[in-house]
C-alpha cells in the first residue's frame, strides 16, 4: 500500500469513530454496559474530544484533548469553549455552533485555529453534531483533528507550484515515450498554449519534428541513460521568434532506481548571446576608431585614405557596406546630401556611382524622417523591413536588410551622416553598437571642425588686415575756454547717439569715459592746459549710450593763441573696438590652440607610451613563448601568457577610459539610477578583484563597515567605477608592507566612502590639478607609475554627475586620504 492511500484510511476510521460515538452517546443513559464502552471509546482514541452544551460550556473533553492543547481535564471543563480559539476565528466558531444546534443530527466540517496553554496557535478540522441530551438538552459532539502538519505540506505544495510557476526559465517532465507530463507558466506562454494543449502530448507535436529529430531526440536518450546534458542552441518559438538557448537535461527516477523522465531546464540566453556579439564586435570598432584617431591627429586634411578607414570599420564592424554622405543647399535652399565616400564588402553592389545619390534632397524623397531624426541628433537604425514604405523599398532596392546611420556635427552644424549597412541579415543593432559608431561620427565631425577652424582662422587674419586698412578716421575738437567738444558724426553714431543727443561740453565726455581711463585723460587734459605736452597718442575706453564699452585710438594736439595759451585741443579718433576684441578672440585662440596642442602632445606621448610599452611586452612574451615551444619548453608558459594577458588588459583599459570621457565630456552618459548597498554591492565587489594585487604588494587592507545604511539610490555601475580608480589608485601609489585602511560611514544626509592610505601623497602644488585630464604628477617616459592620467578627471565627472561629493587630502610622503559623500537623498 502506498502513500497516497493512508490519508483516506485515516478518514474513514474518523468517520467510523464519530459515528459509534453518536450511537454511544445516544444509548449512554439507557446502559451501564454502553455507559462503559462510550466512556472507554471517549478516552481512548488519536482524536480531541468535546461535548459542549447550547451555551458554549464544555460538558466534556477527552483527556488527549486536554493535553493536545497543554490543559489538564479539570481546567477545561465548565469552561467556555471560545477560549480556546484564535481571537480572530471566534466569529466563524459562534456562526457553526449556531449551524449545528438548529440542524440537529446533521454533521458539520470546517477548519479553524485553536490557542493552546501556551499561546501556540494550531491548525485543527473539526467534525461536529448536535445530539439530545437525556433530559432533552442540546449537546454539539465535536471531533478536532490537528492537521499542523498537513496545513504545512499544503503550503509548501503551494509554495512550490507558485515558484516554478514564476520562474521565466521553461521548466518541463519528459518520459520516456518523449510524451510531456508537467510544464510550467513560462513554457505554455513561449509557445502560445494552453497546459493542457501541451502535457499528453509529444516532443515531436509542439517542436515539430525535424527540430526533434535534429536536436532534442539525442539529448534526450542521453539523459535516459543517466547523463546530464547541457547545450546551447537558437531555437524558432511562436511568441518569441528565433531565440538562444541553454538546455540542461537532468534523469529523473521515481523510485530512485530505474530513470523515468528527463527534468529539462531552458534558459533564454538570447540576450547575452547578443550582447557577447556586440561587446566583440565593440571592441573591434573601438580599437579601429583608436587607430584612425591617431592619424587624424597627424594628417591635416581629414580626407587622406578615408576610404581605406571605413574599411577597418567596415570590416570590425562586420557589415556590408559602409559610406559618408555630405550635405549641401540646392538653388532653393533645400538641403540635400550626396554619397562622397564608399567601401563595400566582397560580393556587394556599390553605390558610390550611382547618381540617384549625388544632391538627393531629404524630403522630397521621402527621406524627411531621416533628416529630422539626424538633425536632431539621433541614430537612424533598424530592420529594413519595418520601416516606412517608401524608404523600404528604395533601401531594399540597395539589397539593405538593416541599417544604422549617425550624423555627423561640425559643432552645432548638420554637417552630414556615416551609415553601416547589412545586406546578408537582420540585424537587430545594440546598444553597444551604436555607440561605437556614433562615436565614429564624432570624432569624424569633431576633425571636420578642426579643419574648419584653422581654416576660419586664417580667414580671420585677413578680416582683421582688411578691417585696419579700410577703417574710418573721426575728428574731435575741444575748445579749452568755453569747455565745449566737437565731435564728427561718426563717433557720435558708434557711440549709439543721434546728432542731437550728444551734450557738447566736456564734462559729459569725461564722465562716459571708462573710470579706470580717467585719470589718464584727465592728467593728458591738465598737461594740455598748462604747456607740459603738446602731442598725445593713447587708447581709451569709452562708454556708449547703452553702458557697452568702446574702444578708441585717440591721437591729438594742443594748438595756443597768439598769446602762446592753450587754447583749443585737436585730434583724431579711430574706433579699435572690433580690433581690440579681434584681438582678445586671436589671444584667446591662440591659447586655446596651446593648450590644444599641449593636450595634443600630451595625449599622444601618453596614449604611445601606455599602448606602445604593453605591445612591446606582448611581442617580447610572445617570441620567449615560441623560443620555449620551439625547445620544447612549457614550464613558464602559463606565467608568460599571464603578462601577456594583462598587458593586454591595460591597452583595452586605456581605450575604454578614452571612450569613457569622451562620452562623459560630450554629454551622451546616460545615468542609471537603482537602488544599492555600498558595502555589499561597490566596497566587497571591488575588494574581490584587488585582494590579489594587495597581497602581492604585502599592503594590508582593512574594512571597516560603520554604516547602518541598507542601500542607496544612485548609478551603481558608475559608483563601482569611481571606487575603483580610487583604490587602484591607493594600492598603486602605497609601498610595499604599507596599508590601505577602507571605511564606511555616515550622518544623517550621507554615506561617506573613506579610502586612506600611508603611500608616497600628492605635492600640495599640484593637488589643485589631480581632476584634469592627461594630468601626473610625473611626466616622460621616467615616471615610476603607469597611467594615462584619466582616471581621476572620469572619476570626477562621474561624482559630478551623479552628485557625488569627492575630497582628496594629502600631503607628499605621508599618504592620502579619499572621501566619497553619496546622498542618501
Amino acid at each position: 500500500m502506498n502513500d497516497f492511500s493512508k490519508p483516506a484510511l485515516k478518514e474513514k476510521s474518523k468517520e467510523e469513530l464519530i459515528l459509534l460515538v453518536e450511537q454511544l452517546q445516544d444509548q449512554k443513559s439507557e446502559s451501564s454496559i454502553f455507559q462503559k464502552k462510550y466512556n472507554h471509546l471517549f478516552e481512548n482514541n488519536p482524536f480531541m474530544l468535546f461535548n459542549v452544551d447550547e451555551d458554549g460550556i464544555i460538558k466534556e473533553v477527552n483527556e488527549f484533548g486536554a493535553n493536545e492543547l497543554g490543559y489538564t481535564r479539570n481546567e477545561l471543563l465548565n469552561t467556555s469553549v471560545l477560549n480556546i480559539f484564535f481571537e480572530e476565528d471566534l466569529p466563524i466558531v459562534k456562526q457553526h455552533m449556531q449551524r449545528c444546534l438548529t440542524n440537529r443530527n446533521k454533521r458539520f466540517s470546517w477548519q479553524l485555529r485553536k490557542v493552546k496553554k501556551d499561546g501556540t496557535i494550531i491548525w485543527v478540522r473539526e467534525t461536529a453534531t448536535c445530539l439530545s441530551t437525556f433530559d432533552g438538552k442540546n449537546e454539539v459532539l465535536v471531533l478536532c483533528e490537528n492537521i499542523n502538519e498537513w496545513k504545512k505540506a499544503d503550503e509548501q505544495k503551494r509554495r512550490y507550484e507558485f515558484i516554478v510557476n514564476s520562474s521565466k526559465n521553461y521548466l518541463t517532465l519528459i518520459n520516456k515515450n518523449f510524451v510531456y507530463e508537467a510544464v510550467n507558466d513560462a513554457y505554455c506562454n513561449t509557445h502560445n498554449l494552453k497546459r493542457e494543449e501541451i502535457i499528453g502530448k509529444s516532443v515531436p507535436d509542439i517542436w515539430g519534428e525535424k527540430t526533434f529529430s535534429m536536436t532534442i531526440k539525442g539529448f534526450l536518450e542521453k539523459c535516459f541513460n543517466g547523463e546530464d546534458v547541457t547545450y546551447e542552441s537558437w531555437f524558432d518559438t511562436k511568441s518569441l521568434g528565433r531565440r538562444y538557448y541553454e538546455v540542461r537535461y537532468h534523469p529523473y527516477s521515481e523510485d530512485g532506481k530505474e530513470i523515468t523522465h528527463a527534468v529539462v531546464l531552458t534558459i533564454d540566453i538570447s540576450e547575452r548571446k547578443i550582447y557577447k556579439t556586440a561587446v566583440n564586435r565593440r571592441d573591434s570598432i573601438l580599437q579601429t576608431i583608436s587607430n584612425i584617431s591617431a592619424d587624424f591627429l597627424r594628417n591635416r586634411n581629414w580626407k587622406s585614405n578615408f576610404t581605406e578607414k571605413i574599411e577597418l570599420l567596415g570590416k570590425a564592424a562586420g557589415v556590408s557596406r559602409v559610406y559618408l554622405f555630405e550635405n549641401s543647399f540646392d538653388g532653393l535652399g533645400r538641403l540635400c546630401m550626396t554619397q562622397t565616400f564608399e567601401w563595400v564588402a566582397k560580393g556587394i553592389k556599390s553605390q558610390l556611382n550611382n547618381p540617384d545619390m549625388v544632391n538627393l534632397l531629404y524630403s522630397e524623397s521621402g527621406f524627411g524622417r531621416l533628416k529630422e531624426i539626424l538633425s536632431g541628433g539621433e541614430i537612424y537604425s533598424g530592420l529594413v523591413e519595418t520601416f516606412p514604405k517608401n524608404e523600404k523599398e528604395f533601401l531594399q532596392g540597395q539589397d539593405i536588410k538593416s541599417i544604422c546611420i549617425a550624423p555627423i556635427f561640425s559643432a552645432e552644424t548638420f554637417w552630414g551622416f556615416i551609415g553601416f549597412d547589412d545586406c546578408k541579415e537582420e540585424r537587430e543593432w545594440t546598444n553597444l553598437e551604436v555607440d561605437s559608431i556614433r562615436t565614429v561620427a564624432d570624432i569624424i565631425g569633431t576633425t571636420i571642425r578642426r579643419n574648419e577652424n584653422e581654416n576660419e582662422l586664417t580667414r580671420s587674419k585677413e578680416r582683421f588686415q582688411l578691417a585696419i586698412e579700410s577703417s574710418n578716421v573721426e575728428i574731435w575738437d575741444i575748445n579749452i575756454l568755453t569747455k565745449e567738444i566737437y565731435t564728427s558724426g561718426g563717433l557720435k553714431k558708434s557711440l549709439g547717439y543721434s546728432e542731437d543727443e550728444y551734450p557738447n561740453y566736456i564734462k559729459f565726455w569725461l564722465s562716459r569715459v571708462h573710470k579706470e581711463d580717467r585719470d589718464k585723460v584727465g592728467l593728458l587734459y591738465n598737461n594740455f592746459i598748462q604747456g607740459k605736452s603738446t602731442r598725445f597718442e593713447s587708447e581709451i575706453r569709452i562708454c556708449a549710450k547703452d553702458d557697452s564699452l568702446r574702444w578708441f585710438f585717440m591721437r591729438g594736439t594742443v594748438l595756443k593763441d597768439k598769446n602762446g595759451t592753450p587754447a583749443r585741443l585737436m585730434g583724431t579718433a579711430i574706433e579699435t573696438t572690433e580690433k581690440i576684441l579681434h584681438q582678445k578672440e586671436l589671444v584667446e585662440a591662440k591659447e586655446r590652440a596651446e593648450h590644444s596642442d599641449k593636450l595634443k602632445s600630451e595625449f599622444l606621448a601618453q596614449m604611445s607610451h601606455e599602448v606602445r610599452t604593453p605591445l612591446h611586452v606582448i611581442l617580447s612574451y610572445s617570441e620567449i613563448i615560441q623560443d620555449d615551444l620551439s625547445e620544447g619548453n612549457t614550464k613558464n608558459i602559463g606565467n608568460n601568457l599571464e603578462v601577456i594577458k594583462l598587458e593586454g588588459r591595460r591597452i583595452i583599459n586605456t581605450v575604454d577610459s578614452i571612450l569613457l570621457i569622451s562620452e562623459l565630456n560630450s554629454g551622451n552618459y546616460v545615468c542609471n539610477k537603482e537602488t544599492f548597498n555600498v558595502y555589499e554591492n561597490v566596497i566587497e565587489s571591488v575588494m574581490e578583484e584587488y585582494v590579489e594585487l594587495a597581497l602581492k604588494k604585502r599592503i594590508k587592507i582593512k574594512m571597516c563597515n560603520n554604516s547602518k545604511c541598507k542601500s542607496i539610490k544612485n548609478d551603481l555601475e558608475a559608483s563601482i567605477k569611481i571606487f575603483k580608480n580610487i583604490i587602484d589608485n591607493a594600492i598603486k601609489f602605497t609601498p610595499e608592507n604599507g596599508n590601505v585602511v577602507i571605511t564606511l560611514e555616515e550622518n544623517k544626509d550621507d554615506v561617506h566612502l573613506i579610502v586612506d592610505d600611508d603611500g608616497i601623497g600628492i605635492d600640495e602644488n599640484y593637488i589643485g590639478k589631480v581632476f584634469d585630464t592627461f594630468s601626473q604628477e610625473d611626466h616622460g617616459y621616467s615616471r615610476k607609475f603607469e597611467g594615462n592620467g584619466l582616471g581621476l578627471s572620469v572619476t570626477k565627472k562621474l561624482c559630478d554627475i551623479n552628485n557625488i561629493n569627492i575630497n582628496i587630502e594629502s600631503e607628499k610622503g605621508k599618504g592620502t586620504k579619499v572621501r566619497l559623500s553619496f546622498p542618501l537623498n
